[in-house]
Parts: structure tokens; C-alpha cells; sequence
């Protein structure tokens, strides 16, 4: 403790303070952490570390639909109507007219998910063979990847389901069978 508070008795801090207090905890696998959510509570001026969560995520576009679709409903249920609200989806660039790429192979609705830069991105191919991720219908698995990736790639290759407990598969397994 007196390596870290040695050097604020010294530095732009040494008059900001003239206390200071101890937490003590079991293990340090939190600590990183704890001391995040302190100084953002505290937010001391002249503190030029803000800090960050390990394995944080930016919750803040969930947060804006559970809010908007909250909202939503509250407004329905004051007006009138129905509460539940329909999204629109987006259609992106369908091959054929009422036809997916995976329509031939689906007969009901199929989980997919793929990884991309340490990440795990889910969506469902529908009964229809249309790829739903995120509010957006594809019409190919190849669209859907380059949704996520922002570059064309092929989608076959990128995909996978799980044909049994365990076993995920490439899609393009669909089309071999």
C-alpha cells in the first residue's frame, strides 16, 4: 500500500487529499475491477486513469431497445392497442424473389453461430431459409457473415450448426448431405 500512495504525496494529487480508505478482500481476482468502480464513483479531479472493466462489454445499444421497447409498451398500454410492438425488419438484397439460399436445406428453424475476432456472433435460420441476426433478415449465409465481418466473404465457410450435442459443422455441410 505505501508503493501506491508514496508517489500521490508527490505528484499533481498531493493537495487534492488528506485521507484515504482501505478495502480489504478475500482474493485479488476482482481488484482490477473494485478500483475501476471506485474511481468512477468518486471520479477524483485531476485523475487522468478512468479505468476499465475486465471482460466488459458496451451494454448501451441493449440498454436503448429494452428502454425503447419499455417505452413502447407503456405508451400502448395509456393509448390503447396492442402492447406488443412488431419489429421491421430490414430485408438485405434477397437472390430470388421469395427464395434463400438455405431454403432447400431447412425444414425448421436452426440456430447458427460463428467466430470472428474473438467473438462469438449467434443468429437463426428461419423456417423460410432466411438468416435472422440482430433485427436483420439475410437472405444468405454470405450476407449475414459480411453484416458482421464488413468485408465479402463466403458465409458457407464461416457459419456453423450443430448437428448433434457437441458437434458443431460448417453450414456447408448442408449442402453436401
Amino acid at each position: 500500500m505505501r508503493k501506491r500512495l508514496n508517489p500521490h504525496l508527490k505528484d499533481r494529487h498531493a493537495d487534492t487529499w488528506d485521507s484515504f480508505s482501505v478495502y480489504l478482500i478475500v482474493e485479488n481476482e476482482h481488484l482490477k475491477d473494485l478500483e475501476t468502480l471506485v474511481l468512477k464513483i468518486a471520479s477524483p479531479k485531476g485523475n487522468r486513469k478512468k479505468g476499465g472493466f475486465t471482460d466488459s462489454q458496451n451494454l448501451r445499444r441493449d440498454l436503448l431497445r429494452v428502454y425503447d421497447e419499455r417505452q413502447y409498451a407503456e405508451k400502448k398500454a395509456l393509448f390503447g392497442g396492442k402492447s406488443e410492438r412488431k419489429l421491421e425488419l430490414k430485408l438485405q438484397k434477397p437472390e430470388k424473389a421469395g427464395k434463400y439460399a438455405l431454403t432447400p436445406y431447412v425444414k425448421k428453424s436452426l440456430k447458427i453461430s460463428m467466430q470472428y475476432n474473438g467473438k462469438t456472433y449467434k443468429a437463426v435460420v428461419r423456417k423460410d431459409g432466411s438468416i435472422f441476426h440482430h433485427g436483420n433478415i439475410y437472405a444468405s449465409p454470405s450476407l449475414a457473415a459480411k453484416a458482421i465481418r464488413g468485408h465479402a466473404v463466403n458465409g458457407w465457410g464461416c457459419w456453423r450448426f450443430q448437428l448433434k450435442a457437441g458437434d458443431w459443422v460448417l453450414l456447408d455441410e448442408l449442402r453436401k448431405a
